[in-house]
C-alpha cells in the first residue's frame, strides 16, 4: 500500500522558493486528496473540522523556538569508503530519480548509542552535512531509535514533497531538513511502532485516537485532514513543541485548547518517548539495512564491503506490524 503523507505547510506562502518546506501547498493538497482516492483511502479520514486560529507557523516561529530548545547531542562522523550504499538508500535514490553513485554516505556516532547512525547526502546538496547531523542529533535519543536511516537530497521529492518516511527511512528534499519536519516524520514511524500494546497496527487508526480527536474543534493544520496518520503526525509537532517550549503551546496560540485532546493523547500516551523524558544511551534500534554497490563506474575502486551489523547487544526493534508501512510523503 502506498499511502501519501507530506511533511507540512503553512498557507501564508507569498513569498517562497521553489525548495521551500511549505511550497506549492494547494497543488500538493489537491494531489494527495487524488491520491487517497485512487487506493480507496478516501473515506478513511478524520471528519473535516476547521484549523486552530491563529494558524501555527511550523516553520517559522515554531522552528525557532524548537531548535532552541532541543539540545544537540555531541556526536563524531566518518565517510563510508567508495562505492558502497545501504541498501534502503539505493531503493530510495531509484524510487526518486536520483543516481544511488551521486549519495554520499557516511556514520554519525551520537554520544548516547553505541552504534552510529548511516545517513545519506546527495552531492548536490553535500554542504547541508553538518545541518543534517544538527537537526536529528537534536532529536531526543527514545525517538531517533525508531529511525533506521535519513537521507537528504536537492529540491523536492518527486516534484512535490518536504520529507518522505518509507520504511523508517526518512528522506528530506531542499530546505526542508528542520526539526518541525523531522518531528512530523518521525511521529509516522512512532505511529507504527511505538504503541503496539494499545493498537493491533497504526495507533492513529485506533478508538482512542478517532475518541480524542472528536472531542476537539479543530485541527493542527489542513494537512490534519488528509489521513488520520498525518494528524497523528502533525499533532506531534505539537506535541513535541508543547513539551519542550516554556509555556508550550499556549505562549504561542490563546486557542490551545481547541486542538487540546489530539496533543494530550499524544503526549499521554507515547509517555517517556517523547520529551522531555531522557535517556543517557540507547537499548533498541532498527537494524541497518545492508550496503550493496553503488553502481558507480567500474573506474571506480570499491572499498571493503562496511561492516553495519550492530557491535553490541543491543535489542533490534522489529518491523511494524501494519499495512501502511510503505511510502510516506
Amino acid at each position: 500500500m502506498v499511502v501519501v503523507t507530506s511533511a507540512k505547510k503553512q498557507l501564508n506562502s507569498s513569498h517562497l522558493s521553489t525548495d521551500s518546506p511549505i511550497m506549492a501547498y494547494k497543488s500538493v493538497l489537491l494531489s494527495v486528496t487524488a491520491l487517497f482516492a485512487s487506493v480507496g483511502l478516501a473515506q478513511d479520514k478524520p471528519p473535516t473540522k476547521p484549523v486552530i486560529s491563529p494558524a501555527l507557523d511550523y516553520f517559522n516561529t515554531m522552528e525557532a523556538k524548537l531548535v532552541a530548545n532541543m539540545p544537540l547531542q555531541s556526536f563524531t562522523s566518518d565517510d563510508w569508503g567508495a562505492g558502497w550504499i545501504p541498501q534502503d538508500c539505493f531503493d530510495q535514490a531509484k524510487v526518486l530519480g536520483k543516481n544511488p553513485a551521486d549519495m554520499l554516505v557516511f556514520n554519525v556516532h551520537y554520544s548516547d548509542c553505541p552504534e552510529p547512525w548511516i545517513m545519506c547526502l546527495h552531492k548536490d546538496v553535500a554542504s547541508h552535512k553538518s545541518l543534517m547531523i544538527d537537526r536529528f542529533g537534536r532529536v531526543p535519543l527514545q525517538m531517533r531509535e525508531y529511525i533506521r536511516h535519513i537521507s537528504h537530497y536537492p529540491g523536492a521529492l518527486n516534484g512535490a514533497a518536504a520529507a518522505t518516511n518509507s520504511g523508517d527511512n526518512i528522506a528530506v528534499g531542499g530546505d526542508s531538513m528542520q526539526m518541525a519536519i523531522l518531528a512530523h516524520e518521525i511521529s509516522h514511524s512512532l505511529d507504527s511502532h511505538a504503541l503496539q500494546q494499545y493498537a493491533s497496527g497504526q495507533f492513529s487508526l485506533s478508538s482512542i485516537w478517532r475518541d480524542n480527536y472528536n472531542q476537539d474543534s479543530r485541527v493542527p493544520t489542513d494537512y490534519s485532514l488528509t489521513a488520520w496518520a498525518e494528524d497523528f503526525a502533525e499533532t506531534g509537532v505539537v506535541g513535541i513543541f508543547d513539551r519542550v517550549v516554556p509555556g508550550g503551546l499556549g505562549s504561542i496560540n490563546p486557542n490551545w485548547h481547541d486542538i487540546f485532546h489530539q496533543y494530550a493523547t499524544y503526549q499521554g500516551y507515547l509517555g517517556n518517548i517523547i520529551p522531555p523524558a531522557h535517556k543517557s544511551q540507547c537499548t533498541s534500534r532498527l537494524a541497518n539495512s545492508p550496503p550493496v554497490p553503488n553502481g558507480a563506474s567500474s573506474e571506480v575502486r570499491r572499498s571493503a564491503r562496511p561492516n553495519v551489523n550492530f557491535k553490541t547487544n543491543i535489542a533490534i526493534i522489529p518491523p511494524a506490524n501494519t499495512s501502511c508501512s510503505g511510502l510516506r510523503i
